[in-house]
Formats: structure tokens, C-alpha cells, sequence
């Protein structure tokens, strides 16, 4: 049995195929006649393409549960049609779904050491990501098509997940098999599960007993009540339209063009030039005084059979909705426009009964030439939705009217069976409302309360109360309009109450996306963290030094080696970053002047390390903070350091303070520049030097490094290889502690620094006991981790 993998994968090849070979002439017009089937108007196009491809001629289509409950019962050994079904994100307990894009970012940088930046990607499209940069753990970057909007902390991650992904967002798609209704036929018995059905309609056995399957189902006698449920209201046959037919139609087209905002005008041919050439109707994008923007469509005033129109009516209106400004227009070849419009034309007209040329489709053929598949499949999806869309507008401004899709009048209330069900849909489409308006109620006093002293903050959570005031009152309007509606018993009630519902509902919907805007702000004011190019640079470094070398040639002259090292240096992101926006040229000189003295150090096994930070105690450092070292002279250095320690150690029964030292040892050998960043405690009594800290560690980024270490420590000549910058440049620098010793500090200079760091640590509330106890503990915390 093939995998969900191979079988989405085989649907997605017949999608493939369906679109490259749908662009002839007859193959199109077949294609296009599927926008007139039931089914085109609750599936997306990949699988429209899907059930055209399966069966040309299907109209309704459910699933095989879907048809029981309908009073249908699929034909026995029917091949059913595979469609794609979104599956969208959701959490069975609350936080899953965070700690779910969390663990996996951090399981990318684990498997890929050599990659600065990993994804999650939030979407099936992966149109939005969540980035995470391993020298910044703990803050997220948002990416929406490509761009960077924010850095998120994780909770803020959280409220941004739970507000706009949870629900919302499609994660992956599964495969689903429908059938046709010609596949099924009206059975005496169903069998169904328990809940299905209504008591008194179970076929007993010969002994009163219900009959069971062994699927746990129920012989159940299939009722009248449940055959209704599902009935074409409409007759699908496409009959020749007639010229009262034409009319009606010509009235809810015009309708819906002007509440769309576009205005169609009536105009006597000898009156305007465009007419009198023989054209039937045109749309001008160009405003006039009688319209406040969105273009307006003119057709002749003498037609008396509307017939004559239509198809160039409908045709004007997909230019007006698709092509009705300049900045939509210019997405489009001209004649790739006119594909649109006539393919859209033919494809509305045909539905009721009209005929239209196509001679335009002939020309197909060579346009798909010059056409890739993605672009091919756009244009597709276009003429596809726009159809379905308008086709929609059109049976709403109809049923307005008093008509059905097929143009008769309709005179009857909605039947009881359907009324409990479209009753019961839109109690559903509250469902989702409801609850986050319950959540939202729960949660603002607490946001209030926390965010009071911010009034920017406050009024937002103020507005979202109102807000959600207003919805609360319409959620009990659309639960009063319902039971009124299940009440109702002759059309103009129906239809008054449906007006209601529709409007509330679009309200409704308009409200949350206010709450959804406010949300925003919320996160984007709480953060404080608009994305600027000081963290567009922790994020995508090399992205920011390529703009830059545009601008400042400092950087163009520098290698593709020197600009990887400004990337991933910590030092120069902590020290320098913040000129990135306030002053890029200083940024480019320092950080220039900076990678070109990498030649000056790097060993023989090319590899040299960079200080971060070193803590000072006392009047002269270790390390000092940006100094870039040959590696024989940092182990020098940090022998001697370590050696001195440990002596003055021994000579004291004080407390000696080892010195935090951050550092990067970089690996300049392959295609790209590896970072190797870590902490070092000198005096601690873990290591005797840099040799010996790298020796302990396991991986094999760290065991290809202390290997390169080793031989770089033997070479000869190098006690000039080090650079210290100087400290006008050195801007940024932490100086949260005091100077620790160097290699010549004396005994009295130690002992009088110690006797200093005792009084302090006796003057806190600590005893000097204690803070021995956590020093040592935090040490032992930062080895075993």
C-alpha cells in the first residue's frame, strides 16, 4: 500500500499534468465548464483540477460518511476521487504548538553546526518562519515572505502563535476520497453509528432487537426527512436563455457591479465614440464626476434583448474586478488580461445557457510556450477564483431577487430540513467567535493590570474590551435571528432574517480583525523590538554587510574570509552593532580595520581567536576585550595566568576570584569561516591553559579545532601577533568589573586586590562562606552543563 507521502505526491503530479495540458482550445473550455459545477464553489483549485481530471463530469461530491447521513449509500466497488485536505495547526494542550517550533529550531542547530540561522517554517506555503540565530538564544525573528518584521521573546512567540497561527494557518495537507452522486443510490436501510439517527428509526430484528455490525453501526431504515436533506435546487443542464431570462440576469449583474463601486451607465451609441464603433460594452479605469473611483462600465441604452450583452458585460466586469487600477493592470500583459476576462466571460455565460465566441482560445497554445509552470498555474488560479467568486456574488444578488441559479422564480419558504440546517450553520460559524471572545473577556483584566503603567499598551487593551463588548452583543443577536429563523414560515421572513444574519456575520468577522490589528500593536508596542538593521544584522549578517559594501567601499575591498569573520564575530556584533543605526560609516571602519588584521595573527593552520569579554578585577587584564591573539600566544598567556593563580592560591587561605574570559576561536581553513565560541573560567582550577579547556570537549567541530590549536602552539616567531584595539574605538566595551592581574602582576599587587574583594564581599549580606559555596557551585553548573 502506497505511503500518505506517495499518494499526496501522485496528486500532486496529476495536478501538475491537469494544468500543463489544460491550455488548448477544447481542453480549456472543458476546464472552464467545471466553474459551473456544484462542486467549484467549496474547493480550491488544485482540487478542482483533481476531481476534473478523476471525472469530468462530477457535480456533488461528499465523502462516504457524508452521503449516509444524506440518505445516500455509495455503489458498491465505486472508485472514489483522491482530493488534498488541509490539516492547520492546532494544540491538544495549551503551549504544544510553541514548544513544538521551539525544539524543533533547536534540533536544526544542533544537526547543522555550520549554519548561524535555522527556520521553522509556520505555514505550508512557508510564506512565514520563525528564524532563530545561535548567538542570539531566546529571541525569534518573524519572517513574512522573505522580509523580517520583529524579533520576538518566547513569549511573545507564544501570544503571536496563539493569536494569528493556532487555527489559522494550513501546516500540511492530507489526501481525502470523495464520490459523485452518480456513484451513489437511495437505499431502503442504512447502517450507521449511534448519534446518526433517531431512535424510531432502527430496523429491528425478528426478536425487537436493534441489528449491529461489527463495525459497531446500526440497521437503520432510511427516512424521507433524511433523503431531503440534500436536493439540487437547480437543474445543471445548461438550456438556451431566453430574452425575460436575459433580463434577470442583466439586473443582478448590474447590481452587483454597483455594490461592488462600480457604476455601469446606460449610454445611446451615437452619444459616444466607443459604442458607435461597434463595441458592446467596455470598462474605462479612468474617474469621471459621476464616480469616486473604481472605474465605470458603459453599455449601450438601445439593446432589447440583453442576451446580445451579457457576454461582453461579464467580460468588462472581471477586467473591472481584476484589472481595475493601473498598479493590478501592470501585473499583466495585455493579452494575458484578455485571457483573464474572456476565459472568465465564457465560463460565467455558460452556466446559464448563453453562448460566447472563443476564437481568443486558439491562441492558448503559443502562450503557454512562453509561460513557466508556476506562472502558468497563477493564471489558472486567477481565472479559476475570480470565477467562483463572482459566480457566488451573482446566485447571492439572484436568490436577492427572488430567483434561483437557473433564472425561476422562487416562491416557497425554505424547507423545514433546510432551514434546521443552515440554522445550524450559522450557530457553527459563532463557534470560533465565541470562544475567543470567552478568552479575550478572561484575559484583559490580568493584561491590564500587568501593563498599567503603560498608556499605550492600556488604551489597547481598552479598545479590545470595547470591542468585544460589541461582538458579545452580536453573538446573542445571531442566537435570537436563529431561533427566529427556525420559526419562520414564509419567504420575505426568511429573507429578512437571512439579511440580518448575513450582515451581523460580517460584522463579526470585521471585529475580529480589528482585535486581530489591535493584537499587533500590542506585540509589536510590548516588544519594542521593530526590526531595524541592528537586528537585521544578528539575524542576516551577510545580508547587511552586501547592502552595505554598496554604500561604503571600505568593504568592498575586504575577502570573502574577512567579511564572514564581521559576521559571525560576537565581539563586533555586541560592541559595534548599535552603529549599524546611527552611524553605518563609522561601522564600516571600524569593523574593516578590524577583519584586516586577521593576516597579522592567524596561524599557520589557519585558525586565531578573538576575545569577547574578559572580567578585570584589578589594574591590569588577562585578556583584554577585542584583542585578536595568535593561538601560541593566548595559551602563553593563559598558562602563565592559571600558573599565577594557582601559586597565589597556595601562598593564601583567601578567597581568590577566577576571571570569566568569553572567547571565539575561529577556523578559517574551508569555504567558510567556523566560529567556535565558548567561556573559559581562568583560576578555577579546571583547565591550565587554552590547550587543556579545548582537550575536554567531545564534539568533532571541537576536536578538529584543538588538533589545528596544538599545531599552531609549536610555531615559532609569533610574539608579535597580537592586536589590541585601541581604546578610543573600543565604544562598547562592558565595564562591569575592575581589571584583573597580568603575567608581571606582583604578589603585593595580588594580595592588596584580594584583601579589597574580601571587604566588599563582607559588606553584602552574604557571609564570605556562602559566597564561596556559589561561586564554586556555579562553577561546577557551568562544566557539567
Amino acid at each position: 500500500m502506497a505511503s500518505e507521502n506517495e499518494s499526496k505526491n501522485e496528486l500532486y503530479e496529476k495536478i501538475k499534468d491537469g494544468i500543463i495540458n489544460v491550455f488548448t482550445d477544447e481542453n480549456f473550455k472543458n476546464w472552464l465548464n467545471t466553474t459551473s459545477c456544484y462542486y467549484s464553489h467549496y474547493y480550491s483549485m488544485n482540487n478542482a483540477m483533481l476531481i476534473h481530471k478523476q471525472n469530468p463530469n462530477a457535480t456533488y461530491l461528499f465523502g462516504y460518511e457524508q452521503w449516509k447521513d444524506l440518505g445516500r449509500q455509495v455503489n458498491k466497488g465505486e472508485k472514489g476521487i483522491k482530493i488534498l485536505v488541509p490539516v492547520k495547526a492546532y494544540e491538544k494542550k495549551q503551549g504544544d504548538f510553541l514548544r513544538y517550533v521551539i525544539d524543533s529550531l533547536n534540533k536544526k542547530l544542533d544537526a547543522n553546526k555550520s549554519e548561524e540561522i535555522v527556520y521553522h517554517d509556520l505555514n505550508a506555503s512557508g510564506s512565514q518562519k520563525i528564524a532563530l540565530n545561535r548567538n542570539i538564544p531566546g529571541n525569534y525573528g518573524l519572517v513574512v515572505n522573505g522580509q523580517y518584521r520583529s524579533v520576538l521573546t518566547e513569549e511573545q512567540l507564544g501570544m503571536y502563535i496563539k493569536q494569528r497561527v493556532l487555527n489559522k494557518f494550513v501546516q500540511r495537507y492530507t489526501h481525502a476520497t470523495v464520490f459523485d452522486i452518480s456513484q451513489c443510490h437511495i437505499p431502503q436501510y442504512l447502517w450507521l453509528k449511534e448519534g446518526k439517527f433517531k431512535k424510531e428509526d432502527l430496523a429491528l430484528n425478528e426478536h425487537g432487537k436493534p441489528v449491529r455490525s461489527l463495525r459497531g453501526e446500526y440497521r437503520v431504515k432510511n427516512t424521507d426527512e433524511r433523503i431531503k436533506k440534500f436536493t439540487t435546487d437547480i437543474d445543471l443542464s445548461i438550456k438556451p436563455i431566453d430574452a425575460d431570462k436575459a433580463e434577470i440576469l442583466y439586473q443582478a449583474l448590474k447590481n452587483v457591479c454597483e455594490k461592488n463601486g462600480v457604476p455601469v451607465y446606460e449610454v445611446p451609441k451615437v452619444t459616444d465614440p466607443q459604442l458607435a464603433s461597434g463595441i458592446k460594452a467596455y470598462f474605462e479605469r479612468e474617474n469621471d464626476i459621476r464616480n469616486l473611483g473604481k472605474g465605470y462600465i458603459v453599455i449601450p441604452a438601445e439593446l432589447s434583448n440583453k442576451t446580445q450583452v451579457i457576454p461582453d458585460f461579464i467580460h468588462e466586469i472581471a477586467h473591472a474586478n481584476l484589472h481595475g487600477t493601473e498598479e493590478k493592470a501592470n501585473l499583466y500583459d495585455r493579452h494575458v488580461r484578455e485571457i483573464h476576462a474572456e476565459a472568465i466571460a465564457y465560463s460565467i455565460a455558460s452556466q446559464f445557457g448563453i453562448d460566447i465566441d472563443t476564437k481568443s482560445f486558439i491562441y492558448l497554445a503559443s502562450w503557454q510556450q512562453d509561460l513557466d509552470f508556476k506562472e502558468l498555474k497563477n493564471n489558472l488560479e486567477v481565472i479559476y477564483n475570480e470565477s467562483r467568486r463572482m459566480t457566488n456574488e451573482i446566485t447571492t444578488e439572484l436568490d436577492r431577487l427572488g430567483y434561483n441559479r437557473d433564472l425561476t422564480k422562487k416562491d416557497n419558504p425554505i424547507m423545514p430540513d433546510h432551514l434546521e440546517k443552515l440554522s445550524q450553520e450559522y450557530v457553527d460559524k459563532t463557534v470560533d467567535v465565541q470562544k475567543r471572545v470567552d478568552e479575550i473577556k478572561y484575559e484583559l483584566p490580568k493584561m491590564l493590570i500587568d501593563n498599567k503603567n503603560n498608556p499605550e499598551l492600556t488604551a489597547i487593551i481598552k479598545g479590545q474590551a470595547a470591542i468585544v463588548k460589541l461582538q458579545q452583543q452580536d453573538l446573542e443577536l445571531i442566537y435570537n435571528k436563529v431561533s427566529e429563523l427556525k420559526a419562520a414560515t414564509n419567504r420575505s421572513d426568511q429573507d429578512s432574517i437571512l439579511k440580518t444574519l448575513d450582515s451581523t456575520l460580517i460584522r463579526l468577522n470585521q471585529y475580529s480583525m480589528k482585535i486581530d490589528e489591535l493584537s499587533n500593536q500590542f506585540i509589536d508596542i510590548a516588544s519594542k523590538k521593530q526590526i531595524n538593521r541592528v537586528e537585521e544584522f544578528k539575524l542576516k549578517p551577510m545580508t547587511v554587510l552586501r547592502d552595505l559594501a554598496k554604500s561604503y567601499p571600505v568593504l568592498k575591498d575586504l575577502s570573502r574570509m574577512q567579511l564572514a569573520y564581521i559576521a559571525r564575530s560576537k565581539y563586533i556584533s555586541n560592541n559595534y552593532g548599535k552603529l549599524l543605526d546611527t552611524d553605518p560609516a563609522k561601522f564600516a571602519e571600524i569593523v574593516a580595520k578590524r577583519a584586516s588584521k586577521i593576516d597579522s595573527v592567524i596561524a599557520k593552520s589557519n585558525i586565531f581567536i578573538e576575545i569577547n569579554y574578559c572580567e578585570q578585577w584589578f589594574n591590569n587584564p588577562i585578556f583584554e576585550a577585542g584583542q585578536l591573539l595568535h593561538p601560541r600566544n593566548a595559551e602563553t598567556i593563559s598558562r602563565q595566568a592559571e600558573k599565577q593563580i594557582k601559586d597565589m592560591q597556595e601562598a593564601t587561605s583567601d578567597y581568590i576570584p577566577y576571571t570569566k574570559c568569553d572567547f571565539t576561536i575561529f577556523d578559517a581553513s574551508g569555504k567558510n569561516l567556523l566560529p567556535l565560541t565558548d567561556r573559559m573560567d581562568i583560576g578555577d582550577g579546571y583547565q591550565t591553559s587554552f590547550k587543556d579547556f579545548l582537550s575536554k570537549f567531545s564534539s568533532a567541530k571541537a576536536r578538529l579545532i584543538t588538533e589545528k590549536w596544538e599545531q599552531a602552539i609549536k610555531e615559532t616567531s609569533v610574539k608579535d601577533k597580537i592586536y589590541t584595539e585601541p581604546k578610543a574605538e573600543a565604544i562598547d566595551i562592558p565595564a562591569d568589573k575592575e581589571n584583573i592581574l597580568k603575567n608581571q602582576q606582583s604578589a603585593e599587587e595580588w594580595k592588596s586586590a584580594i584583601n579589597n574583594e574580601k571587604q566588599a564581599l563582607e559588606q553584602s549580606s552574604d557571609s564570605l562562606e556562602r559566597g564561596k559555596s556559589e561561586l564554586e557551585a556555579e562553577t561546577r553548573n557551568e562544566h557539567n552543563r
